[in-house]
């Protein structure tokens, strides 16, 4: 299932669609006027979906593939499906990960594991959590500013997100030139604030070939690589350049 969003709703807390890939990028409404034209967003959907069956075509030519395996007693082979093996070696990957990620969140007591899944893990840095940046209507931790580290199965994904609460606008505003005109260590997606959800920040963990060739510990070791490099660099940077703002209190 592909949601693929209109117009703005309420549709992240429908437990079903949330935990799906939404259409267009950043689940952006196709009517939403942080389209230059709505053509754009009509083509961006029909990428999606035509990114999705190449997805599910690779898959699906995995699993025709076979394997001839010997029965030493009787002397006749049988075929077994290649994807049976491929699951025997990763047998739960998402679920690897997201251990992993939320123990290096816990091991660091200056952020604050928000609410995780096997696809996604969200945290926020407890330094921010001044009423300037948190908002009653965004759920579920009230945090304007959350990190989201997102498994597509494919990939790794890190991101600085920015909610849409009604109530925080100015401060959402004020949020997204600060990111624009310190790039980097920003580095907004859009051209224009979004009315909705937007990214600040995002660098991609892993890559698909890490993603699906490395062994589990190597796996580790590329997570926890790219971890130390966020937490020496990258965050006293974001965390400088946030800090340094007037409204900042």
């Amino acid at each position: 299932m592909i949601p693929i969003i209109l117009r703005y709703t309420y549709w992240q807390e429908v437990k079903e669609l949330a935990q799906l890939q939404a259409l267009p990028e950043d689940a952006i409404p196709i009517m939403s006027s942080s389209w230059d034209q709505k053509d754009e967003a009509f083509l961006d959907v029909v990428k999606g979906i035509h990114k999705v069956a190449n997805e599910i075509n690779i898959k699906l030519s995995k699993t025709s593939a076979t394997l001839t395996i010997k029965k030493p007693m009787e002397g006749r082979s049988v075929s077994a499906p290649s994807s049976i093996l491929h699951r025997d070696i990763h047998p739960d990957r998402q679920a690897t990960i997201h251990r992993l990620l939320c123990q290096l969140v816990d091991e660091r007591p200056e952020l604050a594991l928000d609410n995780h899944n096997k696809r996604i893990v969200r945290f926020g840095v407890k330094s921010w959590d001044i009423p300037v940046l948190t908002a009653e209507d965004q759920p579920p931790s009230g945090r304007i500013l959350i990190f989201t580290i997102e498994d597509k199965k494919q990939s790794l994904d890190f991101q600085l997100g920015m909610g849409s609460s009604p109530k925080s606008i100015d401060i959402r505003e004020k949020l997204f030139h600060m990111a624009d005109n310190h790039r980097p260590p920003f580095g907004p997606r859009n051209r224009n604030l979004p009315t909705i959800w937007s990214y600040l920040y995002q660098r991609e963990i892993l890559h698909p070939q890490q993603y699906n060739r490395l062994s589990d510990e190597e796996l580790e070791a590329a997570i926890r690589k790219e971890w130390s490099i966020f937490m020496e660099n990258t965050l006293p940077q974001l965390d400088a350049v946030l800090k340094e703002q007037e409204w900042f209190r």
